[in-house]
């Protein structure tokens, strides 16, 4: 029993040892103990899967408007990717067929290409539309749709 409660730790140490690699040390900071995983600082506001099922995409609220709030984690190890250059997301949509991402923002419409982390095109919503209610995008990723008042569309190409 001694002995499975000892191997037990090691590998648990080992794991976490392995993932803490993985993610590089804050300035100055010389040793890190434990690991988070698929951790944002706010509630989380909306999350999708992309097409692969490799990568979360999490919206959360962020009490502070000048960070960014889109965090892509790594499935297979929890641990955050990246932030996509965005703020005050409050609704995310994936398309099926591609690594094509919308995103409804404070400010209006964004698509992102996932595969090349970029963003593609962003459209303002129109005068007394502030707040979308829901968001969808196209399977193919060409059209976009955020339920407003009425249904705006949009064209992505």
């Amino acid at each position: 029993m001694h002995r499975h409660i000892v191997l037990s730790i090691c590998c648990l140490s080992f794991a976490t040892a392995f993932a803490a690699a993985q993610e590089k040390l804050p300035a100055g900071a010389a040793l890190r103990i434990g690991v988070h995983r698929l951790r944002v600082s706010g509630a989380i506001a909306d999350f999708v899967f992309t097409p692969d099922q490799r990568t979360l995409v999490v919206a959360y609220d962020e009490s502070d408007p000048k960070k960014f709030n889109v965090v892509l984690f790594d499935v297979a190890t929890g641990l955050e990717r990246k932030r996509l250059n965005v703020r005050g997301v409050r609704h995310l949509a994936m398309a099926v067929r591609l690594p094509m991402l919308a995103l409804d923002t404070k400010d209006g419409v964004e698509v992102w290409d996932l595969a090349a982390e970029k963003r593609l095109r962003q459209w303002k919503y129109p005068e007394r539309a502030d707040k979308a209610s829901a968001l969808t995008i196209s399977p193919d990723g060409t059209q976009v749709i955020a339920a407003v008042s009425t249904l705006l569309r949009w064209n992505v190409e």
